[in-house]
């Protein structure tokens, strides 16, 4: 076991992060501390008391092998949600307010084509008039959340890790979300 010296002032200010003075000891301070670091760096937030990590919106860190198990766009619970399936939502979505195929696109940076195509990975989505390529999780999320940032429209997923060789998180559930900030 290593030993830790902190200075006289170090020490007040580790023990200013006491919440419960009969359980915490330095070393369950530290190591909660070291804990929160390591979750920030992999794109997490320590678990909640709930057990379901947050994942941070910008930095998720790896979706591979990841499954959606409930989703929310704008208020609206998407039905058996699926990646492809959210991100096709927002996007009907933003084509309603932003009126332009090409603005659309440019915002979002997913691959979109005018009326039905499909192919090439391609669905179209008649309640838009456009068709969208399919991608993987990370991508879903990426484009998703940059079309909920600019119609600040909020964004709630909660996603489970397959148990697969190759997931970051097997078995464990997070939440990935992303609300407009209120002024």
């Amino acid at each position: 076991m290593a030993n830790v010296i902190l200075s006289d002032a170090d020490d007040v200010k580790l023990k200013q992060l006491v919440t419960d003075p009969f359980e915490q000891t330095r070393e369950s301070i530290i190591r909660g501390l070291i804990d929160a670091e390591l979750a920030r760096r992999k794109g997490t937030r320590p678990e909640s008391n709930d057990g379901v990590m947050r994942l941070k919106p910008d930095n998720p860190g790896s979706l591979v092998h990841t499954k959606v198990v409930s989703a929310e766009v704008g208020g609206a619970e998407i039905n058996r949600p699926k990646w492809n399936a959210v991100r096709e939502h927002i996007h009907v979505v933003g084509m309603k307010r932003l009126r332009s195929l090409d603005a659309l696109q440019k915002v979002s940076g997913a691959r979109l084509r005018p009326g039905r195509y499909e192919k090439d990975g391609f669905k179209y989505l008649p309640e838009a008039g456009f068709s969208i390529q399919g991608v993987d999780s990370h991508l879903c999320w990426d484009h998703s959340l940059r079309l909920a940032r600019e119609l600040g429209v909020p964004i709630s997923l909660t996603i489970e890790w397959r148990d697969k060789e190759g997931a970051a998180h097997p078995g464990k559930s997070a939440v990935l979300e992303w609300h407009p900030k209120t002024v």
